[in-house]
């Protein structure tokens, strides 16, 4: 419809910049959120749980060297690791990186932040192909669902059944401070057996009149059979 309207007024011209316009969205909406996706699994998944820099003991603690941060900590167990940024090893390090033309760079030297500068960089390398990963995903999910003739209205409903499910349980996270990770699974699960259910209530009588034999057949049928049965 936008397309007919763009073509009316400014002609082909119209038509063809309409069409620019909304494969630009679709293509900066799409990086961001597969840019998003991958990030916080890096962040909140990878980092935290599946592979930890440092299993600190406490908020107060150095990721580096595990000793307290506190102003009013002992000598012996107050942290003297000082950051990245003001590090003169580091400087040298990321200056003989820049210099380097090799294909690979050489490791950090630094004392204090190199392995941690290894992990950052492992990271990286991880959310690189992780991106590249889910993009397959997407795309393989998109043709699957274009060569199956899916209805986009009905897909869009079925998949907010597991979008709006969570939705509830992440909006108490940020004003709820006694709310943990268990009452948000349970919350988002609770919420999306719940839409299950409403499906199932909503379209009970098509469910009942629909046997198996039905189902086999409609699978076997080619999609423009499928198409032109319903």
């Amino acid at each position: 419809m936008v397309n007919l309207v763009a073509q009316s007024v400014f002609g082909q011209a119209g038509k063809s910049f309409m069409n620019v316009v909304i494969l630009s969205a679709m293509a900066a909406t799409t990086t961001a959120e597969v840019a998003s996706i991958s990030t916080i699994f890096i962040n909140d998944i990878y980092a935290i749980y599946l592979n930890p820099f440092c299993k600190r003991i406490g908020l107060n603690s150095c990721i580096l060297c595990g000793k307290l941060r506190a102003r009013f900590a002992e000598d012996s167990e107050r942290c003297k690791c000082g950051s990245m940024a003001a590090c003169e090893n580091c400087e040298d390090d990321m200056r003989a990186e820049e210099t380097s033309k090799r294909a690979v760079k050489p490791q950090p030297t630094c004392s204090t932040h190199a392995l941690y500068r290894r992990y950052l960089e492992q990271t990286r390398r991880l959310k690189f192909w992780i991106t590249f990963t889910i993009l397959g995903f997407v795309l393989f999910l998109a043709i699957a669902a274009e060569l199956a003739q899916v209805v986009t209205l009905s897909l869009m409903t079925y998949v907010s059944v597991f979008g709006a499910s969570a939705v509830g349980s992440l909006y108490l996270t940020f004003y709820w401070a006694r709310l943990n990770s268990l009452a948000v699974l349970v919350g988002t699960l609770t919420g999306f057996v719940l839409g299950i259910a409403g499906i199932l209530i909503t379209h009970f009588g098509e469910l009942i009149s629909f046997s198996f034999w039905d189902a086999c057949v409609i699978l076997t049928e080619s999609p423009t059979k499928r198409v032109c049965r319903c």
